[in-house]
């Protein structure tokens, strides 16, 4: 064909093509703007905001690709389900809010060949997610909250298309992973904080699943929890990747064993930190330093040494002494800094984002060099910034008052322990002040209860619960410090975390009748140390001071006069997946049991180790094979050094199923404790004075004067001091148990003064 006709060929077939043909191949539809507001009425096309229509759903039907829904102040109940590029834009998030009824998502858009933006929303109570889209995202000036699945998956955003997150809180969601935010594809957080999210798994605050590549950016990811790695995100699949760029991750929780509080990952992900802050976590760790790759790209600080800083200006093993979450300007809630902090002026001027996460200048000269220098995290302190007050400790006193109190000023302390711990962030401190408080404690943080001094400080519970009584996940850790606990239904029931129990009595409680009736004085899930403290006259069906799960250290503490109805009247470990027992510088003595009156493991796997203890007059049942002292099960591996086993009720001192392994200077007063080492004294008296105060904190047997195990212990293992205190050796070796003598000591069947512990019933 000619060129010269293809022109005319050209109009003669437009000429006979439909009018409405010829429109839409011209020209598509031109986006417009749709109106909803509660007042309106679903008819007509909600084009005019002078007649909106009242549901979104409806105004989604009548639009087009690209048109803007706008929305009125006020609450949208319902569903909201897309299938075509819209943008949903409300007055302000305080005040136009979708609310998913619980059922199913929120707001939906699984068209992966549309796009979806949501500003200045609030999407509430999806009974699955908040927000799910496998389309272009972005949401911006949005609250996404109490977004609660009502089994299986779900969180307050699931994405898994491109996605960009502004200027926005996501809070209060629950998930089974990923309770803030769950991704699987490209996403982008700036400006925004993710906070007191909770999943059942992993990644608390932010779930990575495979394939994810994640950048965030001048925001803040605090106060969520994980039942396992994670509490502020998890990596959870190889090829997923995490940038972070001044960003702060602190107080998120974990639970479980070997967990990251604030980072957890997997093998095959990639993470890179640059000027962020990765602090005051629980968990086992802040990072899972062993899984994925790990690069500081420098001047990033942690409150461990799990985050892999080995970057330049990279602060590891450092507190930064934040702020709590509050409201510092911006848009969204962050942690302050001060001008103690480590963070401030310690970042990076040639990396440093242009603002914070408020959008206040970078940077500031917050030290007065004279250079301006970025803070470390989201948050840059400025000139007109005031310093946050000191987070770290609560005041107690029996003169207080706790309403309206925050407990934080000394002057003016809280009634109630109670109610200092609930006003407490993880981490901090309740200074508890003398005086006698009649509660029982539930501590569901990572938190430190001081006393004045355990002689003085006293905590009662009234035979109404546990004295103290921790959530069991996620794990938590706990330290108690110069208190008394009392006349509990059993003293402590610690959780799966940690627990520090520092220069305190636990006394005088019965956990018979508890619904865990094992451990009358501590009842421990998971690790713990028991330091400087004095366990008794407390009962239980089994460990009637102590029933510990898991792995356990005594030093210098006396466990004495406990009961069980079972057996473990001084303590008995339970190690679940077996673990070390390790016991050194203290006594077990005058507990009763049916069996092992002193000291029971029951957990085959489980090691221990008794080093410069004392085990005495502890008394067990009549018959054979009940021993009075110690008793191993098979499997248990038990090494002694420089122990006193001795005195004890029962068939014999010890029995076990296991042979002993001696490691020298070891006592007892028969041959059951495999005393084999050439140093070893079996079917010796002791010659041993009462259980009492003889210095120290807590109470000891003396060597007697001409005790055998005077000068008698294996000089490579002796410890410093003794349970006491005192200076090891005195004179020309160490002494065997948990008493150095000093050559003071009356002979045997001298008068002795006893002074027995008070009973409160």
């Amino acid at each position: 064909m000619s060129k010269k006709l293809i022109p005319l060929a050209l109009l003669v077939c437009s000429a006979v093509l439909p009018f409405w043909l010829m429109s839409t191949t011209l020209a598509a539809p031109q986006a417009t703007t749709r109106y909803v507001a509660t007042t309106g009425a679903d008819s007509g096309n909600c084009s005019s905001p002078a007649s909106p229509c009242a549901t979104i759903q409806y105004a989604h039907d009548q639009a087009v690709a690209g048109d803007t829904i706008q929305i009125a102040a006020g609450t949208y109940v319902g569903n909201v389900v897309l299938n075509r590029s819209l943008t949903l834009e409300g007055a302000n998030a305080e005040t136009t809010i979708v609310d998913g009824n619980g059922v199913g998502s929120a707001v939906q858009l699984y068209d992966a060949a549309s796009a979806l933006t949501i500003r200045r929303l609030t999407i509430r109570n999806g009974g699955a997610y908040g927000i799910s889209s496998g389309g272009q995202t972005l949401i911006e000036e949005a609250i996404i909250r109490d977004n609660r699945p009502s089994e299986g998956h779900g969180s307050g955003v699931r994405v898994w298309g491109p996605t960009t997150i502004r200027h926005t809180s996501i809070f209060s969601n629950t998930g089974l992973y990923g309770g803030g935010i769950s991704v699987s594809g490209p996403l982008t957080v700036t400006h925004s904080v993710i906070y007191n999210n909770v999943v059942e798994q992993a990644g608390g605050g932010i779930h990575l699943n495979g394939g994810a590549a994640v950048l965030i950016e001048n925001s803040t990811i605090s106060g969520n929890q994980s039942a396992a790695s994670g509490g502020g995100i998890h990596l959870g699949a190889s090829g997923a990747t995490l940038d972070l760029r001044h960003v702060t991750i602190t107080a998120n929780q974990a639970g479980g064993s070997n967990t990251a509080g604030g980072i957890g990952s997997a093998n095959g992900t990639t993470i890179r930190l640059q000027q962020s802050i990765i602090a005051n976590n629980t968990g086992d760790h802040q990072c899972s330093q062993f899984n994925g790759t790990w690069q500081s790209l420098g001047y990033n600080l942690a409150s461990d040494g799990t985050c892999q800083l080995t970057g330049t200006g990279d602060l590891p093993n450092s507190n930064p002494l934040l702020g709590p979450l509050a409201d510092n300007g911006g848009d969204t809630l962050t942690h302050a800094i001060g001008p103690t902090s480590p963070a401030l002026d310690a970042g990076d001027n040639a990396t440093c984002l242009a603002t914070d996460q408020r959008g206040r200048v970078r940077p500031y000269d917050g030290d007065g060099d004279s250079t301006a220098t970025c803070d470390i995290g989201a948050y840059e302190y400025g000139s007109t910034d005031t310093p946050p007050p000191p987070q770290d400790t609560r005041y107690v006193a029996t003169t207080g008052s706790d309403s309206g109190n925050n407990c934080l000023n000394q002057a003016t302390p809280c009634r109630t322990i109670q109610y200092a711990i609930n006003q407490a962030f993880g981490g901090e401190t309740v200074q508890i002040a003398a005086g006698t408080y009649v509660e029982n404690l539930s501590v569901a943080k990572n938190v430190t209860l001081q006393g004045a001094d355990a002689a003085t400080t006293i905590v009662d519970g009234s035979q109404a619960g546990r004295v103290i009584q921790m959530d069991f996940l996620p794990a938590y850790d706990l330290t108690i410090r110069n208190l008394s606990l009392r006349n509990g239904t059993g003293g402590i029931l610690a959780s799966s975390g940690r627990l520090w129990l520092e220069s305190s009595r636990v006394y005088a409680n019965d956990a018979g009748g508890a619904f865990y009736d094992e451990g009358g004085g501590l009842y421990l899930w998971g690790a713990a140390v028991i330091s400087n403290t004095a366990v008794y006259n407390n009962q239980g069906q089994y460990g009637g001071g102590i029933y510990a799960v898991g792995a356990l250290t005594v030093t210098n503490s006396a466990i004495y006069a406990n009961t069980a109805s079972e057996s473990g009247g001084g303590l008995q470990s339970s190690l679940i997946g077996g673990g070390a027992v390790t016991i050194q510088n203290s006594t077990i003595s005058g507990n009763q049991a049916n069996t092992a009156g002193g000291l029971d493991v029951t957990a085959a796997g489980t090691a221990v180790t008794l080093r410069h203890v004392t085990i005495a007059s502890n008394q067990t049942a009549v018959g054979s094979n009940v021993p009075g002292g110690v008793r191993l099960a098979l499997g248990v591996s038990a090494s002694l050094v420089n122990t006193i086993i001795t005195a004890n009720g029962g068939s014999s001192q010890c029995y076990s199923n296991a042979a002993f392994t001696s490691l020298g200077g070891n006592l007892s007063s028969d041959s059951s404790c495999g005393l084999t080492h050439s140093s070893d004294q079996p079917d010796t008296d002791a010659l041993l004075g009462p259980l009492q105060n003889n210095g120290g904190n807590t109470f000891t047997h003396a060597l007697l004067s001409g005790s055998p195990a005077v000068d008698a212990a294996n000089g490579a293992h002796c410890l410093g001091t003794d349970q006491r205190g005192t200076a090891r050796p005195f004179g020309p070796a160490c002494d065997i148990g948990a008493y150095e003598a000093d050559g003071s000591e009356p002979p045997p069947g001298a008068q002795y003064r006893v002074y027995l512990p008070m009973l409160i019933r």
